[in-house]
Order: structure tokens, then C-alpha cells, then sequence
């Protein structure tokens, strides 16, 4: 069963009039608390509110290597659905028909306590991307592309978006984050070479 299906299934589990997402590794800071406790008082509310998502590496903040962005985690019970773009399976997200709102506050998502957690992470969802694409029929691209990719991505991280002003768990998370998009392609490669 994939986690698409297990989100589905959850949601329609629900019993209350509005649906909170957190997931195992995030923790919400203490304004979105007070946000979401003013929300349950309130008579008339959105359909769904966004609450940003801050990203933690080995308990320290992530302020430019990771994108804070704001995601859609609490709604009324009908109009939210779970949703999954192309190459991104693992990592769903949910959407809302009607008004929404941003939230005041974080979701503090700890990515990993730990470098081996994060490496089997990393193991696991380039797993995931490779075996989807296979699925597709995607062939892998050449090596110099590759190889663009993966710079493109330290580089763009690291340099461009400032992950270098994290220190040195920024750099590891860009580095990191480079040597994921290296394994989903060298996965796809090997997943067309047995086919």
C-alpha cells in the first residue's frame, strides 16, 4: 500500500470537523499551538489554513539550505484531499477546495538527529523515485547531465540560496541533498540496465 493510499485512507478516518496533519518528525512551535487553539474557538473558519514548515538538521535550524514554505496542515473535514505530483511519490501533500488562510507560527520538521538516519533517508526515497520512474519507462540521462544535476543542485543550494551561511550542517545537508539526486539516477540506470 502506498503512502498516497495510507494518507487517503487516514483522512477518510477522520471524525472531527477539522483535519490536522503533523507528521512523526515535526513538532509545532508555540505560536502556531495558540493559532490553532484560537482556530477551534472560532464559529465561522477557512477551509484550510498553511502553517510554514521550518527544517531542523541535527537539531539546529536550517534558514537557507532548505526553503521554509508554508503547507497546507489543517482543514475542514470534506474539503481537503492528498495529493502527488510525478516523481515525488513519498512525499505527498494536501490541498484544499475553498478559502484558505496562512498561519502565524512553524511546523519544525527535524529531517534527521543523525548523519546515518539521514543517509538511510536518502537511501530510501531515491529507492522510491527510481522504482516511479522506472514504472513510466524514464530512461536515465547521460552522464555529463547527470553530473550537471547534481552540481546544479549543491551549487544552487549551497551558493545561490545562501546554504553556506548555515554552517557547516548546511553544507552537509547540500552535500547531502546532491548525493540524493547522484543515487536516483544512478537507481534509474540500474533499474534500465536489468530491464
Amino acid at each position: 500500500v502506498s503512502n498516497f493510499d495510507q494518507r487517503s485512507f487516514a483522512l477518510g478516518l477522520a471524525k472531527g470537523d477539522l483535519v490536522f496533519i503533523l507528521d512523526a518528525d515535526e513538532f509545532l512551535d508555540r505560536k502556531a499551538l495558540d493559532e490553532i487553539k484560537n482556530i477551534l474557538s472560532y464559529e465561522e473558519v477557512c477551509d484550510g489554513y498553511k502553517i510554514m514548515r521550518e527544517a531542523y538538521f541535527l537539531d539546529r535550524p536550517l534558514h537557507f539550505s532548505e526553503k521554509s514554505e508554508p503547507e497546507m496542515r489543517l482543514f475542514r473535514k470534506g474539503t481537503g484531499f492528498v495529493t502527488q505530483k510525478r516523481g515525488h511519490r513519498g512525499h505527498e501533500a494536501y490541498d484544499v477546495r475553498g478559502r484558505t488562510k496562512i498561519l502565524d507560527g512553524a511546523i519544525r520538521h527535524y529531517t534527521a538527529d543523525t548523519i546515518s538516519e539521514r543517509i538511510k533517508k536518502i537511501d530510501f526515497y531515491s529507492t522510491i523515485w527510481a522504482d516511479e520512474m522506472a514504472e513510466y519507462g524514464t530512461r536515465p540521462p547521460s552522464a555529463p547531465t547527470v553530473s550537471y544535476i547534481v552540481l546544479k543542485s549543491f551549487i544552487g543550494k549551497f551558493l545561490v540560496n545562501g546554504g553556506f551561511r548555515d554552517g557547516f550542517a548546511g553544507f552537509m545537508l547540500c552535500a547531502l541533498k546532491a548525493a540524493e539526486n547522484f543515487l536516483k539516477y544512478a537507481k534509474l540506470w540500474e533499474r534500465n540496465c536489468r530491464a
